[in-house]
């Protein structure tokens, strides 16, 4: 979560700036946080009352009478912002808006089946697909070739330019309401077309910096790895205006672990997983001492065809080591492998293996 922020304007309890994204987004992050670490606190005390606070009351709360859709009133001024984009007024509810709602019903379904509550789980998930089936038949503009980007004070679509809708054109895809296939891909082509960040154009970077942070997750969710790459770039020049902000080194940090590195944890089995993302720039790359969940890890990627991953400390690892598809089976220590395809986050579709690595000791995937 980077945003849902009080701005300078705000002043005490009853006078504030507040965007309605933000409580799903922080819900979706503490899940995050939950299957990295793999620490009950987040599932229980203060944090699951707010998840249910937030998936209940919260809904209710701002709800526009459509569904579980929520927005913001017309007399709710800054204290109920259907949108993370500040600068564009009279949005009632905007596209990241529904988004991060999606988003905080899938992470509450796993948060209800971690603990044991599969009716809870299963009910969060249709809450979750009707939201994205009301976006991809109701929001999706086949005049223009893409989705509005946000519904009105008046209950009516809102005519806006690409170039000015930043996290409302971004945000659908970062937290996956986007059906695949078509229509992401015209999305990203829409991303990239109104959105670049380069080190061409990063002296022209000002106002919205905080919704270009969002870029290399995107692309690297996407399997867009050069254009990934570029956008980091961009974010860690010297010259880029604003640099200083935490969203910034936040975003360089998190994409060289999750999106270069292709470190996470696989959900359902709380896996170790890896998927290289080097472009032509790297050769190799190399992070260590990871903590993820009980363990600290190391691993080396060269190229995008051979990967080590080191147990410094913790219970045997159990290692999901993925590559993109191609030719050539896959090798553990040198010995072939069973090798199974399946699509990642994103709906990339990549190869994977599984090594089991006692503590203390390393070993190597490659492609064969």
């Amino acid at each position: 979560m980077r945003s849902g922020r009080f701005s300078s304007a705000s002043k005490s309890d009853k006078q504030f700036w507040f965007n309605l994204p933000a409580n799903f987004d922080l819900l979706d992050a503490c899940y995050r946080q939950y299957l990295w670490t793999d620490d009950d606190d987040y599932l229980a005390g203060e944090f699951l009352s707010f998840y249910r606070r937030t998936v209940i009351s919260y809904v209710r709360r701002w709800s526009v009478g459509v569904g579980d859709v929520v927005g913001a009133g017309p007399h709710d001024g800054t204290r109920g912002i259907g949108s993370y984009n500040e600068s564009i007024g009279g949005i009632r509810t905007g596209a990241d808006l529904l988004a991060s709602e999606y988003r905080a019903f899938r992470s509450w379904a796993s948060i209800e089946r971690a603990l044991g509550e599969i009716t809870g789980a299963a009910e969060a998930e249709i809450r979750a697909q009707r939201l994205r089936r009301l976006f991809d038949r109701d929001w999706w503009n086949d005049k223009d070739g893409r989705f509005f980007f946000a519904v009105g004070a008046d209950g009516h679509f809102m005519h806006l330019n690409p170039a000015s809708a930043g996290t409302m054109l971004s945000l659908p895809l970062y937290f996956g309401l986007v059906d695949p296939g078509a229509k992401t891909r015209q999305m990203l082509k829409l991303v990239a077309r109104c959105m670049p960040l380069s080190e061409a154009n990063v002296d022209s970077l000002r106002d919205g910096l905080e919704t270009d942070t969002y870029l290399p997750d995107i692309y690297y969710r996407y399997g867009r790895s050069a254009a990934a790459y570029q956008a980091l770039i961009a974010l860690t020049d010297p010259g880029l205006y604003r640099r200083d902000y935490p969203e910034v080194s936040f975003t360089v940090v998190g994409n060289v672990a999750t999106g270069l590195m292709g470190i996470g944890v696989e959900p359902s089995s709380g896996d170790l997983q890896t998927l290289p993302q080097l472009t032509g720039e790297t050769e190799w790359a190399f992070i260590q001492h990871v903590p993820v969940r009980a363990n600290r890890i190391s691993v080396r990627h060269d190229g995008n065809g051979r990967t080590w991953v080191r147990n410094g400390s913790g219970p045997p690892l159990r290692w999901r080591a993925g590559f993109s598809l191609g030719a050539g089976g896959l090798m553990i220590d040198g010995a072939p492998a069973n090798v199974t395809e399946s699509l990642r986050e994103g709906q990339v579709p990549r190869r994977y293996t599984v090594a089991v690595i006692p503590a203390g000791e390393e070993s190597v995937v490659a492609v064969g």
